[in-house]
């Protein structure tokens, strides 16, 4: 692996006095501002990759390219003890997938000097199929239901089609023979757990041969926009990646809540609990779970919350909250849909809620000489939306990039919270 680092240059002053004394006086010696690995798997041969370490301010203290493989060490003199860190993806249109420029900035904010971060990307899917399973479901519910279909070893993919009461489905498999899950949710939640061959041709009565869920929770409120979710996970979380296939779906959802009951099942190591809806005012409140069982479905209270955005501009955001929140993303957009020659730019800023410096106001000369459009970019983006958090367990903010970042593998952590976006 490669190491590249980068130092701001240092002077040392001589000074000879007439009785041929001699004496010293050095500027501060640089030191470690940010370090960031980059795996082996993530992709970088498309596009041109930085990042830059900048202060409170908004003033580049110092940038780095980087590619697949290298350690990028950026050394420089902070005026305190944190940081905020950007990462600029730029794909230009001569490898993007609509022929524009693409500029991607992620920001965060408030990072401590002479942290360690590295960027990967999580195991991805196997294509290879198994073969495939024919399975008919008779006598399902029609009206505000939903099934879904799960696995330890993950299907490829789902194919439906429906002849009066019977709902065929061709489940394509990676392994044969393979578990599948089959959760329906309506006002009464059944669901179905077999295991099934390549070729098979499988025939099923919803109502015979799907069973109650162990613990059936109503949903204690009323939107028409509803999304819920509990997924079963059979890894304990600490082993826990963001993509493994070790979970059952136990209840997925989207559509009226009147009525709706979610259901799980007991006997998984942790759940992922998450339910979401629109409410008046264009507010997506949503909550989320993982780690413990949920034990009940309600918004109430804790969602009387609400914010308000006083200041829109990216180098100055300010909001107003009715309610503490432990951190939040803010995104701003900006694209030419008349002009196939206007890049299309896309800014995320997270960070702690008490937070408020600017991401990144002045990049440094050897990225405007290489991209001019930055010297503009920050007056470009527009405004597009907030999300904040309110955790119900302290270092909500420091998990946030603990799973993201701080370690060289992708690992959940029990959290608790609820969002709010708009």
């Amino acid at each position: 692996m490669k190491e590249k680092v980068l130092r701001l240059s240092a002077l040392a002053l001589l000074f000879v006095s007439a009785f041929g004394m001699v004496s010293c006086d050095e500027d501060p010696e640089p030191i470690t501002l940010f370090e960031l690995g980059v795996k082996t798997s993530y992709p970088s041969a498309t596009s041109d990759n930085w990042v830059i370490a900048s202060d409170m301010e908004g003033n580049s203290l110092a940038a780095g390219f980087f590619e697949s493989g290298e350690t990028v060490v950026l050394k420089g003199l902070p005026n305190g003890d944190k940081i905020n860190i950007t990462l600029m993806i730029y794909t230009p249109a001569a490898t993007s997938t609509n022929d524009r420029d693409y500029y991607f900035f992620n920001s965060y904010k408030d990072v401590p000097v002479g942290d360690k971060w590295f960027l990967k990307r999580a195991p991805s899917l196997t294509s290879t199929s198994a073969g495939t399973v024919d399975v008919h479901i008779a006598n399902l519910p029609d009206n505000n239901s939903d099934l879904s279909i799960s696995s330890f070893n993950r299907r490829n993919e789902v194919t439906t089609s429906r002849i009066g009461p019977v709902l065929t489905l061709q489940v394509g498999l990676r392994k044969s023979p393979s578990d599948l899950f089959f959760s329906v949710i309506d006002a009464t939640p059944r669901h179905l757990k077999i295991d099934a061959g390549a070729g098979q041709d499988l025939n099923f009565d919803y109502q015979k041969d799907f069973i109650p869920f162990d613990n059936v929770i109503p949903v204690g409120f009323n939107v028409t926009n509803l999304v819920a979710n509990i997924q079963g996970f059979n890894l304990p979380i600490g082993q826990m990646q963001t993509t493994e296939f070790n979970y059952h779906t136990q209840s997925i959802y989207t559509g009226n809540s009147s009525g709706i009951k979610v259901g799980y099942n007991n006997g998984y190591v942790f759940y992922q609990t998450s339910w979401s809806a629109t409410f008046p005012g264009g507010r997506r409140a949503a909550y989320f779970k993982l780690g413990a069982a949920p034990s009940s479905a309600s918004f109430d209270p804790r969602f009387a919350l609400d914010f308000i955005v006083t200041d829109n501009r990216i180098t100055s955001m300010k909001i107003d909250a009715s309610a503490e929140f432990d951190y939040c993303t803010n995104e701003f957009f900006a694209a030419d849909e008349l002009s196939k020659d206007k890049p299309v730019t896309t800014w995320q800023v997270a960070r702690p809620t008490q937070s408020s410096e600017p991401p990144l106001v002045n990049f440094p000369a050897e990225m405007l000489d290489r991209y001019p459009y930055l010297a503009s970019v920050v007056t470009i983006v527009n405004y597009q939306r907030s999300t904040f958090v309110h955790s119900i367990h302290d270092g909500e903010y420091d998990n946030y990039l603990d799973e993201r970042f701080r370690l060289e593998e992708f690992m959940l952590f029990p959290r608790e919270t609820f969002s709010l976006t708009k």
